[in-house]
């Protein structure tokens, strides 16, 4: 590089672009370790796991979360959860927010009861969306699993595995 010029009066250096360190993503101390702890089974207390939100852009208007089985069942739907709404604790549903009625007929957390000895697969969604979801609480799972993820501009996922006792 050559000496600046006697008449140079600006700097031409660039700026450095820090790495973007606002990704999407969810995170639970529900979850260590890749399993889920018992306390959220029907071998524990059946309550729903906490769930952080880390990332939230500022452009998000509302968060989902979404728990299924190997099948894609969901045993667990919620929407409209306020971006300011970033820590959910322990068996809690934010003001506001919707929840789905599971596969089997329950409204909102179905603790996972795999067979004694057995293990199966579960993933923990998080999503997040540019609009309120229109959906009144207490829609089939089915329903709000669809629109979130046709809606979502980002989504989290933690695969979890849940061995029955």
């Amino acid at each position: 590089m050559s000496p600046p010029s006697p008449d140079q009066t600006q700097s031409i250096a660039l700026p450095s672009v820090a790495p973007a360190l606002d990704t999407f993503d969810i995170t639970s101390a529900g979850v260590v370790d890749g399993r889920l702890d018992n306390r959220h089974t029907c071998s524990g207390s059946s309550t729903s796991p906490p769930i952080t939100f880390l990332g939230v852009a500022t452009d998000i208007v509302t968060l989902g979360i979404v728990m299924a089985d190997e099948q894609g069942a969901a045993i667990w739907a919620m929407a409209n959860i306020a971006p300011t709404d970033v820590q959910i604790a322990e068996s809690t549903v934010p003001a506001g927010a919707i929840q789905a009625v599971n596969p089997d007929g329950v409204l909102g957390y179905t603790a996972p009861c795999p067979p004694a000895g057995e293990s199966r697969n579960y993933r923990l969604m998080g999503y997040a969306l540019p609009q309120q979801v229109e959906l009144p609480d207490g829609v089939d799972a089915t329903t709000l699993v669809e629109l979130l993820e046709s809606a979502a501009l980002d989504v989290a996922v933690i695969d979890v595995v849940v061995t029955g006792s």
